[in-house]
């Protein structure tokens, strides 16, 4: 950051924090006040006792400034600034901002909506603040059209000229008025308008992304329609502009001109989100000549809150290559839950790739939309398939043992040590065990127990060990040095510990050089009292020091 270079090659130079595309520069502080507010509703961190939290408050927020200290900007500006977020990984994009609808705007800025629909990235935008038709972009296709209601959950309208703009392109409606938020200057205010409604909208579609990241845009847009609190706009007649402009809607269910589907219920999206669930959503098949004409696939279907549930499934778009195995349809309860729903591809005309959708919707026992959720389905149909084995091929690999300690068991006259080499060639160096009756911390390499132990024993392992093989080790057994060791009775009720190639004065890591050096450690077990003595004249007869590794400094 800040030396002047495109580090990670996206052709922005020192884009850390995003980008100013009005003054062309890495810099996207806000120096007018509209960004900042918009951000803080969308994604203002919680739960940290200051100002407020936005709706999708864990998000990350990624800074795109395409408009001027004055709050203007260019539909140039605001293209590039779409395909950058679709090019560096935004799921959600907001756009508080927009103007009156022309030809210009479709040639300029509709290819790069279609990127983002195309990319699977969710837009969402404000309607406009006009009191009039809706605003471009939100008028456009591949745009989720935000208008703003007011604290009595009716349309937001001052006056004939400042409201919330309506029209047959309005999706759905959020909170716009007088909306306390975060401020450029530090600090916090109210402001109005569908600039804040926008970010409602994309602050829950990015909440219920948090919860399943793998939803669709298209499965965004349906949570936030279907479990939108239903509006009603006023009889025609009086002072709405919407209600004298769209007469008839007074009192009527669903979408509306006024409110799109309704005024956003975060409650009710994730727990319809809970509700519903399907897997996968992606699923692949493969056809060709000489085998089956018809592949099939699974998609599982789950009612997360244990609750029952009637469910719907589409083939969107429509295709004549599948169809989906009866029924189609169908209830799940807390005790049939999962259910199946089975795809059956067959033979497309020409040989290619092809795909569509499964669109599954839900609804709950008590009435509640569920939404939908979508799979994708992709069909491959070539002339032949053919199975090929590869040859594992590995350049400059370096392939090493792996010593761990599987398990310990110590007592006040007898201690059992299993090792096992777990890497992918054989152990050849010798090594030493070391066993840690309470020691003063969990010991590490170079560490031999009178060091930090109250009592221990100790092996000394000198043939080699394959890979994957087991190794016990016992106090008495071979390899086992009594002289190095404490005699029985050891402390009972300790914290005892194992280190498998302990000490090596030489080098840091002991004396076998492994695929993972920091598994050796095992424990603690806490030791128990035995009956009878151990004795041990001496030194196993395997136990040698001639090829063993230093145990003390200048060994």
């Amino acid at each position: 950051p800040g030396n002047g270079l495109d580090d990670d090659g996206n052709g922005y130079v020192d884009d850390v924090y995003g980008y100013d595309f009005y003054n062309s520069d890495s810099d996207p502080t806000d120096d007018h006040g509209h960004g900042s507010h918009v951000a803080g509703i969308a994604g203002a961190v919680g739960n940290n006792g200051t100002g407020i939290a936005g709706v999708s408050w864990s998000t990350r927020l990624m800074a795109l400034k395409i408009l001027s200290s004055s709050g203007t900007g260019t539909l140039a500006g605001l293209v590039e600034a779409i395909y950058y977020a679709v090019d560096n990984g935004a799921q959600v994009i907001n756009i508080s901002a927009g103007g009156t609808c022309s030809a210009t705007w479709n040639s300029l800025v509709q290819p790069a909506l279609d990127e983002a629909a195309a990319r699977d990235v969710l837009v969402v935008a404000a309607s406009g603040n006009s009191n009039s038709a809706v605003f471009c972009p939100a008028a456009m296709n591949h745009v989720l059209a935000v208008g703003a209601t007011n604290h009595y959950d009716t349309r937001w309208s001052w006056n004939s000229a400042q409201g919330s703009n309506f029209g047959p392109e309005l999706d759905i409606s959020a909170p716009g008025e007088y909306i306390y938020s975060t401020l450029n200057t530090g600090g916090y205010s109210y402001k109005t308008g569908t600039s804040m409604a926008s970010p409602h909208a994309a602050g829950l579609a990015a909440l219920l992304k948090s919860f399943d990241d793998t939803l669709f845009a298209a499965d965004l847009t349906s949570l936030l329609q279907t479990t939108a609190d239903d509006l009603t706009p006023p009889p025609s007649g009086g002072s709405d502009n919407c209600a004298n402009a769209y007469p008839g809607y007074s009192g009527s269910t669903g979408w509306d001109p006024c409110f799109g589907y309704g005024r956003i219920n975060a409650a009710r999206a994730l727990n319809a989100l809970v509700s519903l669930q399907t897997s996968p959503r992606q699923t692949r098949l493969l056809l060709d000549d000489l085998t089956s004409t018809t592949a099939t696939a699974s998609v599982q279907l789950t009612s997360g809150a244990g609750q029952s549930l009637t469910w719907t499934a589409v083939i969107s778009p429509v295709v004549s290559w599948l169809g989906l195995t009866p029924p189609a349809s169908g209830q799940i309860s807390a005790a049939s839950s999962p259910e199946m729903l089975t795809l059956q591809a067959t033979r497309p005309a020409t040989y290619g790739v092809y795909s569509t959708t499964v669109v599954i919707t839900g609804t709950a026992g008590s009435g509640e939309p569920l939404g939908s959720r979508t799979t994708e389905v992709v069909v491959s149909y070539v002339p032949e398939l053919q199975r090929y084995y590869l040859p594992l091929v590995v350049k400059n690999a370096v392939f090493l043992p792996d010593l761990v300690v599987e398990s310990l068991i110590a007592t006040s006259n007898a201690v059992t040590v299993t090792l096992k080499n777990q890497g992918l060639t054989a152990v050849t160096d010798a090594f030493w065990v070391d066993v840690y009756f309470n020691p003063d911390q969990p010991p590490q390499v170079n560490q031999p127990w009178p060091l930090v132990a109250s009592a221990g024993a100790v092996w000394g392992v000198t043939d080699p060990l394959p890979a994957g093989a087991v190794l016990t080790l016992t106090t008495g057994g071979p390899y086992y040095f009594a002289s190095l060791s404490s005699a029985p009775p050891l402390p009972a009720g300790a914290a005892v510990y194992a280190l498998a190639d302990s000490v090596n004065f030489t080098t840091t890591y002991g004396a076998v050089q492994e695929a993972d050096e920091g598994n050796n450690r095992f424990g603690p077990v806490i030791s128990t009292a035995s009956v009878g003595g151990l004795s041990v004249p001496g030194d196993a007869p395997a136990a040698g020091r001639a090829d063993l590794p230093d145990r003390e400094i200048g060994d």
